[in-house]
């Protein structure tokens, strides 16, 4: 039995456009991600319910970067990973700690209309060999 566990599990929408960041020959796609969290509020005797956006910083690398690098702001994506964090001094000096989540797969969720349909005119089948 595993003594720990660290994996996330987050679906969302794209705050901005995938920003590809270099160093040397690591390359990485990072991506800022929006969940909704849903909260029961009780004022009155009445229910009403208040929603809380929650932001995410996503890290894709190995295979996953060539899917990620096209991906526009606002699109759906479905993300598994695990929670990583890494410590820098800022201009100041003090020391600061990013977390983010450290992607293991993507599934994208394009909207139909971005999808790439056939040109008009041109038939999908005509190389078909049966």
């Amino acid at each position: 039995m595993p003594k720990s566990v660290n994996k996330v599990t987050l679906m969302g929408h794209l705050g901005r456009d995938a920003e590809t960041r270099k160093k040397n020959e690591y390359s990485a796609v990072w991506l800022s991600l929006a969940t909704t969290e849903w909260q029961k509020v009780t004022s009155g005797g009445n229910d009403e319910y208040s929603d809380r956006t929650i932001w995410h910083k996503i890290q894709v690398t190995g295979k996953h970067t060539e899917k990620a690098m096209n991906l526009l702001k606002g699109d759906y994506v479905y993300v598994e990973g695990s929670i990583s964090s890494y410590d820098f001094e800022n201009q100041s000096g003090a020391r600061q700690t990013v977390t983010f989540v450290k992607a293991r797969d993507i599934i994208p969720w394009i909207p139909k209309e971005r999808k790439q349909e056939p040109s008009p005119g041109v038939n999908p089948f005509e190389e078909v060999p049966f």
